[in-house]
């Protein structure tokens, strides 16, 4: 009777051993889906650039995760979409979505990784003005956007800060929609017009219009675009976001690296009606007022810069201090363990090998 029972017992494990070498050759066992993000960003435009070379370079499915980035369709709002659990992410300014939205409880948003560090508008008169200076603008007229947009804000901080008192010294047309404004401004209205790239640049190779300043430059650095999620979400999906930024911050590495074709060409496919002449233009013109910074890390300072901003501008709703608007854990940790250096850029390995022998004597 044992004799049997043992050769069962060897027969029943044979026949498990066969179907579990039968599962691993034929491929029946489920392969493990690879968990997703969906990215809802404000508006397709290049002050988002990080996170398109992410996306086009591979940094995100290095980190085995996948990306879908929707932009927001006329008549959604970005909040109320993540709010419904209709996006994991959007990415957006924290001074309309944190400071100046809807009133702040214990499950609002908060911003996890920065995008860009200095406002992307820029300022433009009818000529050339080498020496403008912003008391310049006194007793003229400005077109901008309405006064809770994250540009008018800025703009009336700066004025302010210049002791120009917005409707008083100076008239603020408040009332245009953004493709409407490039146009009026064209058509004679107004001596000066807050725009981003690239209405900007196409005003000036039009000879409509000058850039005389940058509103990041003359702001100071302030988080201007953001990833911004639920702490909830943060909680329950922090490996996800944790990869997300990872990617995020390789691409902001690979940006110091590479000149601006390099990267218009890059990300040529997210600007299908751009030339690659005007692309180039505008991310050395970004470039050069140090718009994009250097790791996702917001910092407190420049976060406090913005919270004045809102402030002076009399638009703030929500009077949300750093600790509960920003969490950095994920930028952090990033910056920690993800290193990017070219391979033309990094330095040869110490032993003996020819590229080390010749670097000592240089």
């Amino acid at each position: 009777m044992r004799k049997k029972l043992l050769w069962l017992f060897i027969i029943l494990t044979a026949l498990s051993t066969l179907v579990y070498v039968r599962h691993i050759l034929t491929g029946d066992i489920k392969e493990e889906k690879t968990p997703a993000v969906r990215v809802v960003e404000e508006r397709r435009t290049p002050l988002f650039i990080p996170h398109y070379l992410a996306l086009q370079l591979g940094f995100f499915e290095e980190q085995n995760i996948e990306v879908k980035t929707v932009t927001l369709e006329q008549g959604q709002n970005a909040l109320e979409l993540l709010q419904e659990g209709k996006a994991g992410v959007i990415l957006a300014g924290p001074g309309q979505v944190i400071l100046t939205g809807p009133p702040r409880k214990a499950s609002s948003p908060v911003a996890f990784a920065e995008i860009t560090q200095r406002n992307g508008a820029f300022f433009l008169a009818r000529e050339e003005k080498p020496h403008f200076q912003w008391t310049d603008v006194k007793r003229r007229t400005i077109i901008s956007g309405p006064p809770t947009e994250d540009n008018s804000l800025v703009l009336e901080y700066i004025l302010r800060r210049h002791e120009i008192s917005p409707n008083w010294q100076v008239n603020v047309i408040e009332n245009l929609p953004p493709h409407l404004r490039p146009g009026t401004f064209k058509s004679g209205s107004a001596s000066f017009l807050v725009a981003e790239e690239p209405a900007a640049g196409m005003l000036e190779s039009q000879g409509a219009g000058k850039v005389v300043a940058s509103l990041g430059r003359a702001a100071g650095k302030m988080p201007a675009a953001v990833y911004i999620s639920k702490p909830s979400y943060l909680d329950t999906n922090s490996r996800e976001v944790q990869k997300l930024v990872n990617g995020l911050y390789k691409a902001q590495q690979w940006m110091t690296y590479h000149s601006a074709a390099e990267i218009a060409d890059a990300v040529r496919e997210f600007f299908p009606g751009y030339h690659r002449d005007m692309l180039i233009s505008i991310i050395e013109r970004y470039k050069k007022i140090d718009l994009w910074g250097t790791n996702p890390v917001i910092d407190k300072l420049s976060y406090e810069n913005l919270y004045q901003a809102v402030e002076s501008s009399g638009e703030l709703v929500n009077k949300t201090a750093y600790s509960k608007a920003v969490t950095n854990r994920f930028a952090k940790k990033a910056v920690k363990e993800i290193h990017y250096v070219p391979e033309d850029k990094q330095k040869p390995k110490p032993g003996f090998n020819w590229p080390y022998i010749k670097s000592l004597f240089k």
